[in-house]
């Protein structure tokens, strides 16, 4: 598995798999009330996980990656605003790969050609088509909400718009109809779209999703 591979699909781990908070089970679920973005969003914060560490164990990773597929499991480790560490495991329960993402460094292991690579968040933006940090990470994999312009700035947060769809909100970073005519318009730079569904009654980070509008994309 190449460096490119490895690291792309623990970011895809990352949206897919890792959600520390069960969903919660009731026998009626009552329609939502519109609110403001801006009481949307103090609910989601007031409600987002507080911890210290994090531990994921045997999470599976499905990814399609330019036509090919790679399935493995793997275990996850977070340590609040000091390290992550991924663990990846193929076949028969044995550690192939250790990748561990601190504030400025990626440390990578891999046990298969027994070496040790130290490289940067630069290479994980190049794969991804967006700029990521730790803080940016660690966000996404504790199922935290977060700005892809600028994590550290919650100003990013409070320009989303609510809508309901499906008795949960879906907390956008653009409105229904300037996304459509961004579809259509002429550009010179890509745009990243960000959709959070959140839940009703808890206020926690059901399902992120992110779409580069590419500047060439009619």
């Amino acid at each position: 598995m190449s460096i490119r591979i490895l690291l792309l699909s623990i970011f895809i781990l990352s949206l897919s798999n890792c959600r520390p908070v069960k969903d919660i089970l009731i026998e009626e679920k009552k329609s939502l009330k519109n609110i403001s973005d801006y009481k949307l969003l103090k609910n989601i914060i007031d409600s987002s996980l507080n911890y210290n560490n994090l531990y994921f164990k045997k999470l599976d990773v499905n990814a399609q990656i330019n036509g090919n597929s790679f399935n493995f499991k793997g275990n996850l480790w977070i340590s609040k605003d000091s390290v992550i560490v991924a663990s990846v495991i193929p076949l028969m329960g044995i550690e192939m790969y250790r990748v561990q993402f601190s504030e400025d460094k990626i440390r990578i292991l891999d046990r298969t050609k027994r070496k040790v690579i130290n490289t940067d968040y630069s290479i994980l933006s190049k794969i991804i088509q967006f700029d990521i940090d730790y803080n940016l990470l660690q966000s996404i994999l504790s199922n935290n909400i977060f700005c892809i312009n600028d994590n550290s700035n919650q100003e990013c947060l409070k320009r989303f718009k609510n809508y309901i769809v499906n008795n949960n909100y879906s907390f956008r970073s653009i409105k229904d109809r300037k996304l459509n005519k961004l579809d259509k318009k002429e550009r010179s730079d890509d745009i990243i779209y960000q959709e959070f569904q959140i839940d009703g009654l808890s206020f926690r980070v059901k399902q992120s999703i992110l779409q580069l509008i590419n500047s060439d994309q009619k």
